[in-house]
């Protein structure tokens, strides 16, 4: 069933939703926003040892550029909010999310959309902090859920913000996974690096599961994002300029005005 055929009313989303309050992200403005990183995903080896891994992420294939991603801060009310797009535009899928961050507590927006299909996803603590409770809607219809966290948990793109800042380098993290809709523990890594032509502090930060698989591998420059891994794919995230990234927008067809968060 296409995705446009199974979206709900406003009288059916209003029920489905009574109790949540999704936050939605400000208008676009440069003095709102804080920070802004292009990426763009290219082909690229395994490492030796390394499989494939699980999701979109780590089913992607082939050479040149797969996919463009940008990753924003952005001032909100009450607090901040972390924002995450991703464009898949030869699989013809996008991922977008949102966290925000308020005294009000973190709260998890998630939205895929691919060719007649499509997804959406929030989560939030529940009001005894003591688990997230998680609504998911999509072409299967309304899921309502809680999950146990009374050990404590962090949203995705909270822990990268940890990672990037420095304040999270070691140990081990129960994160939740909007794919997955599921909490799942990872392990922390942080190697120190010397990298050519800068003069920031640089370090190298993986993220492993249970098994030993790689969850995520990520290269920083002082606070800069400069690549990055997401699963163990045959791709990799390259820093891009604004200009760079635009130009690749309209090489693959995507409209600057669709799929950005606004829509969530």
């Amino acid at each position: 069933m296409r995705f446009s055929r199974i979206l709900l009313t406003l009288a059916a989303l209003g029920s489905a939703l009574s109790g949540w309050a999704p936050c939605l992200p400000p208008r676009r403005t440069h003095a709102e926003l804080e920070r802004l990183e292009h990426f763009v995903l290219e082909g690229a080896p395994l490492a030796a040892g390394e499989r494939p891994g699980r999701g979109p992420h780590g089913a992607l294939r082939g050479d040149g550029a797969r996919g463009l991603i940008e990753w924003r801060r952005r001032r909100a009310e009450g607090g901040w909010q972390l924002e995450l797009e991703v464009h898949y535009p030869l699989e013809g899928l996008r991922l977008m999310g949102v966290e925000c961050l308020t005294e009000k507590g973190p709260r998890l927006v998630w939205r895929e959309l691919s060719r007649g299909a499509g997804r959406t996803l929030m989560a939030e603590w529940c009001d005894d902090g003591g688990g997230l409770r998680v609504l998911e809607w999509g072409c299967d219809g309304v899921l309502r859920e809680r999950t146990d966290a009374r050990e404590g948990a962090v949203m995705p793109l909270y822990l990268l913000e940890l990672l990037r800042t420095g304040r999270a380098t070691s140990g081990e993290f129960l994160v939740f996974d909007p794919l997955g809709r599921e909490l799942e523990p990872l392990t922390v890594r942080t190697t120190h690096l010397a990298l050519p032509q800068t003069p920031h502090f640089a370090r190298r930060v993986e993220l492993r599961r249970g098994d030993g698989s790689l969850a995520g591998r990520y290269t920083f420059a002082g606070e800069s994002l400069e690549e990055f891994q997401w699963q163990a794919s045959a791709v990799r995230a390259r820093r891009i300029d604004a200009r760079e990234y635009a130009e690749l927008r309209v090489r693959y067809g995507i409209d600057a005005e669709s799929g950005t968060v606004k829509e969530l």
